[in-house]
């Protein structure tokens, strides 16, 4: 890109960064760095304001030599004068240390993230940016163990930065020698979305927009291509819109009606999914998937399962195939049932959220069979691999019934570059 072009970039970006600030208090930026030739590169770096009321001046360095990681919290001027360098002096400076470029200086816009990102787990919608400053090519990242006497150990620099700074660069290569940055959206944001046969129960929540200034927009398409679209205004966070069919696709965008500006989009499509597995089955249809027990796409489990266990299931489907969770059925076919559906929903969303890395977006359905209530969780095939448990940072993928670590060759296919 040109340096006009650059230019015209940066000031989109201070542009929104003028916009949000009765949102911004400080800007968090975290770092991952390399030492070649007694010039410092960058090997990815991660830029986020924080919320007005988020008192985070927490700043630290790992030391490793000639691997750093820095995390430092500057002012949203100091970021607008960071950006600025970035284009007079084609440098960017973190904590003392002068990030050196290769060749020139790339801004690139890319297409804004929702609220539920699993990239990125930001946690609300934001504006995307990046600045490349080093050539993926010529950046070496250490793949021998990080130690010191005060610091911790990593098997490497990948593990070292998904663990400090939360970014995959073993799956998203790509990222490798950027600056990213992110400019969330706190004024509201898509809580979640329950799709339950017929029925699409929405939650907002809000921090700096009114209820009454939200518009949600709505379209659904049905098994049978019928299709709905409808405005919906909130009283209060959450919305429940019934159809006369089944759900199969459905798109979900809140905008400001002050505004106009989409503030936050969620999307689920139902590709995948064979037919035997629609959110909409009967109890017949139910039972029969129990008869012909767990498989590729099927997993028992009953309610007294503990979260690394469901973890190492949700990830293992995310890794290799869409696939669906019994809640309440043991290993056996046996219907035990969950007593409290709706904790154990959020127990399971938990988990999902913080027990897998990426986190993994789910769709439940509550079912009664045989006078029991159980839980059918859809679990999609990932857009982000590999997915991870994140008390162990193991792998898994799905293999008939079972869920495994992989081998050599298929942790090679999960790692390439998506």
């Amino acid at each position: 890109m040109s340096e006009e072009g650059n230019i015209q970039v940066k000031d989109e970006i201070l542009s929104i960064l003028d916009n949000n600030k009765e949102l911004y208090g400080n800007v968090k930026v975290q770092s991952a760095i390399v030492k070649e030739n007694d010039v410092w590169k960058n090997i990815v770096t991660k830029i986020v304001p924080l919320y007005k009321n988020e008192k985070n001046t927490s700043t630290e360095t790992l030391d490793y030599g000639d691997f750093v990681m820095i995390e430092d919290i500057i002012s949203v001027n100091d970021l607008a004068k960071k950006l600025g360098h970035l284009i007079t002096e084609e440098k960017f400076t973190i904590k003392g240390h002068t990030l050196q470029k290769d060749e020139s200086i790339y801004f690139e816009k890319e297409r804004p993230v929702e609220s539920g990102n699993e990239l990125f787990n930001v946690g609300w919608s934001a504006d995307w940016y990046m600045v490349r400053i080093n050539e993926r090519s010529r950046t070496h990242i250490q793949s021998e163990p990080l130690l010191t006497l005060k610091n911790p150990l990593f098997p490497d620099a990948y593990h070292a930065i998904k663990s400090w700074i939360g970014l995959d660069l073993l799956g998203h290569d790509g990222l490798i020698g950027k600056i990213i940055i992110l400019l969330p959206n706190y004024r509201a944001k898509i809580k979640s979305v329950k799709i339950n046969s017929k029925q699409l129960d929405i939650e907002v929540e809000t921090k700096e927009i009114a209820l009454k200034d939200i518009l949600g927009k709505v379209w659904c398409e049905g098994e049978e291509g019928e299709e709905t679209q409808e405005d919906i205004s909130f009283d209060q966070p959450q919305k429940t819109i019934s159809v006369e069919y089944t759900l199969k696709d459905v798109y979900v965008y809140l905008l400001s009606k002050s505004r106009g500006e989409v503030i936050d989009y969620w999307q689920w499509l139902s590709r995948r999914f064979p037919k035997e597995m629609r959110m909409d089955m009967t109890t017949d249809e139910i039972l029969e998937l129990i008869k012909n027990g767990e498989n590729q796409q099927v997993e028992f489990k009953e309610e007294e399962v503990k979260a690394d266990k469901l973890a190492k299931e949700l990830v293992a489907f995310a890794n290799t195939n869409d696939g669906i969770i019994l809640m309440g059925v043991d290993d056996e076919g046996n219907i035990k049932g969950v007593d409290d559906t709706k904790g154990f929903e959020g127990t399971i969303r938990d988990i999902a959220q913080n027990n897998c890395n990426p986190s993994i977006q789910l769709r439940t359905v509550e079912c009664d069979i045989n006078n029991k209530k159980i839980l059918l969780i859809f679990v999609p095939q990932g857009r982000h691999k590999p997915y991870q448990r994140r008390t162990d940072g193991k792998i898994f993928v799905r293999r008939g019934s079972t869920s495994r670590s992989p081998d050599p060759t298929e942790v090679k296919e999960l790692t390439k570059n998506i």
